[in-house]
């Protein structure tokens, strides 16, 4: 699902993603959420929304807070990156909100060697499942995640029970 390319702005792409979830749930089909960049996210506010609906949550490179470095405004006319800053704040206000149990359905996935983009201090969330891959920069992060390491994200969205595991691949 691609919602930025029908909504624009923080509240409609959240809402179309709570949309969904509601949706695929009816039935009582699992809803998993994966955000890659800035999804990541979108992925884990949806995640909030929808605690009771959506077993596991995926964020791969993305910012989740506005951590050290606050570089959110560097094109204030921009309204996807608009969205993305609103995501990133409003998240950044919300963490500690995720309980316990809630963060190991959580898995974050960032970069060894760091990324050029976001900042490695906020990508990964406290007791959740947090693995750095070996890699670089950002869209080589992303990249390996999804395709060379794709077997960790894989194995924690089919696994029955919730992953807290940290470490390093």
């Amino acid at each position: 699902m691609n919602v930025r390319e029908t909504e624009n702005d923080f509240d409609s792409m959240l809402g179309k993603i709570v949309e969904a979830i509601d949706a695929l749930s009816i039935n009582g089909d699992k809803v998993s959420l994966l955000g890659a960049s800035g999804g990541g996210s979108m992925a884990v506010n949806a995640f909030i929304e929808r605690q009771g609906k959506v077993e596991k949550v995926v964020n791969v490179c993305g910012r989740l807070r506005i951590g050290r470095k606050n570089n959110l405004d560097r094109n204030p006319k921009d309204k996807q990156l608009l969205a993305y800053n609103e995501s990133v704040r409003r998240l950044d206000g919300r963490e500690k909100s995720i309980s316990e149990s809630a963060r190991t359905k959580i898995l974050t996935v960032s970069p060894s060697f760091g990324q050029e983009f976001v900042p490695s201090d906020t990508v990964q969330v406290e007791g959740a499942g947090n693995i750095k891959i070996v890699s670089i920069e950002h869209v080589i992060c992303i990249f390996a995640a999804l395709t060379l390491f794709s077997g960790s994200i894989m194995r924690f969205l089919l696994s029955n029970v919730d992953n807290g595991a940290s470490g390093k691949l």
